[in-house]
């Protein structure tokens, strides 16, 4: 079991370092964190590719090897993800408002609100760890956010930037406050994603440690 769980944590580092389009961040604050117990060492690396790995299953459905990406959340008799119920907005949109129809957009949107509200949940669970974990290097954090938005060419109204922002402790509240439509969600998650992306991959000392304790655990 343990070698099992070792190989897939080694082939989601992999697969984090090699295929994904990540911009490394050039900071002089990485020197500051990277590899350290009180900053992002090897255990850090694992915890920020496992919560990757959930938010992106969140938002475009858990990977099945015969069926493709499934859906978390059943709505109208079938299972979407969260880009998909994002989709159905941008078409309920297009079917209604556009048809001066607001009403009737209104009410589609709160057929699924209780989704969204089950989703913010699910997605609160998967974070609360690494907040945790992540407290006391606040405002290295928002800098480090701020050069991945910078990078990654993110609107200066990106709600990641604002969420960094954030009083520390206060962050899922603003989450659940900001994040009101499964459009919002699916860009919060992608730029979730980019910055875990672009922060693991800047964090060689860190990610060598990781990959370390995984050779450790296939050979026992």
């Amino acid at each position: 079991m343990k070698k099992q769980l070792a190989l897939i944590l080694l082939l989601a580092t992999q697969s984090c370092v090699i295929q994904t389009k990540e911009k490394p961040l050039k900071s002089k604050l990485i020197a500051l964190v990277d590899g350290l117990s009180i900053g992002i060492d090897g255990p850090t690396i694992g915890l920020m590719l496992k919560v990757r790995k959930q938010i992106k299953d969140l938002q475009i459905g858990s990977l099945d090897k015969e069926r493709g990406r499934i859906g978390k959340y059943h709505f109208e008799g079938k299972l979407h993800s969260i880009r998909e119920l994002a989709q159905l907005e941008n078409q309920w949109e297009q079917e209604y408002l556009q048809a001066n129809d607001k009403t009737l957009f209104e009410k589609r949107l709160q057929s699924a609100h209780p989704i969204l509200v089950q989703a913010r949940k699910d997605y609160e669970l998967l974070v609360i760890d690494f907040l945790e974990l992540a407290r006391g290097t606040k405002d290295i954090m928002v800098q480090l956010i701020e050069e991945c938005c910078k990078n990654r060419n993110k609107p200066e109204n990106c709600l990641l930037r604002d969420w960094s922002h954030t009083k520390e402790g206060d962050e899922i509240d603003s989450f659940h406050n900001n994040v009101t439509s499964f459009r919002i969600f699916d860009t919060f998650c992608t730029d979730i994603i980019d910055f875990l992306e672009d922060l693991i991959n800047s964090c060689p000392k860190a990610l060598a440690q990781f990959k370390k304790r995984v050779a450790k655990a296939q050979n026992n």
